[in-house]
């Protein structure tokens, strides 16, 4: 069960962590920043970027709390979910992007300038048994808005 607290300054990240991952696997992976902000998971009012890189030039995302990031390293490394790298195109269907240059081929010492790295999480391969049958993401927010959980076929 996703624990929406808005008005909580802060979370217990892993918590958080298990939100995110219940969100991806419901959804069926691909999931955004953007889609994480839209369905009330993340706050993005917070003051830290998601930077990552040898000098911290790769951005992923901003206006988060310190405790959002936390919750997506704790995630990856937990083994819960995987990023991978999208077109910015998958962003402006979910209606953010950033106004960045995009990092196409990230070299590796880093760029000079923070670059954007359009990401997407999915599920840890070692989680994939673990999937549902993708709903629909109207389908998803009511169940979710209702308290209704379990079946989600058509």
């Amino acid at each position: 069960m996703i624990h929406l607290m808005p008005n909580v300054p802060s979370r217990d990240y892993k918590r958080l962590a298990q939100d995110i991952y219940e969100y991806v696997r419901d959804m069926g992976g691909g999931t955004t920043f953007a889609e994480l902000l839209n369905c009330g998971i993340l706050r993005g009012d917070g003051d830290y970027l998601f930077r990552i890189g040898p000098n911290r030039t790769l951005l992923l995302w901003t206006n988060l709390h310190a405790f959002e990031i936390d919750a997506f390293r704790y995630a990856v490394v937990e083994k819960m979910i995987e990023p991978h790298p999208t077109t910015p195109m998958v962003y402006m269907f979910d209606g953010q992007m950033l106004d960045l240059p995009v990092a196409k081929r990230p070299p590796k010492v880093g760029y000079k300038e923070t670059h954007w790295l359009p990401t997407v999480y999915n599920l840890h391969p070692t989680r994939k048994g673990e999937r549902p049958r993708r709903e629909s993401k109207w389908r998803y927010t009511q169940r979710r808005a209702l308290g209704i959980e379990g079946e989600t076929h058509e």
